[in-house]
């Protein structure tokens, strides 16, 4: 016991600074996650704006084309 108690006085701040860093660390994961998650979510919204965006043009492109096609049609019958 005598000899734990000459070692006090450097475990005890060693001891603190693993505790504070443990915590440090922790709060940084969270936050990694947290920036993650965040991540993810803005990107599954840019997929998804983007899946909209990419029916819109392929809708024009189905009403553009049957247009020329019907078009063409008409010209050749006449």
């Amino acid at each position: 016991m005598q000899n734990f108690k000459e070692h006090l006085p450097w475990l005890v701040p060693l001891l603190i600074s693993v505790l504070v860093g443990g915590v440090q660390i922790y709060g940084l994961i969270d936050r990694v996650n947290a920036i993650e998650e965040n991540t993810r979510t803005r990107g599954d919204a840019a997929i998804s704006q983007l899946q909209q965006v990419d029916n819109r043009v392929s809708r024009i492109e189905e009403f553009c084309c049957g247009e020329i096609k019907g078009y063409e049609k008409y010209i050749e019958g006449n």
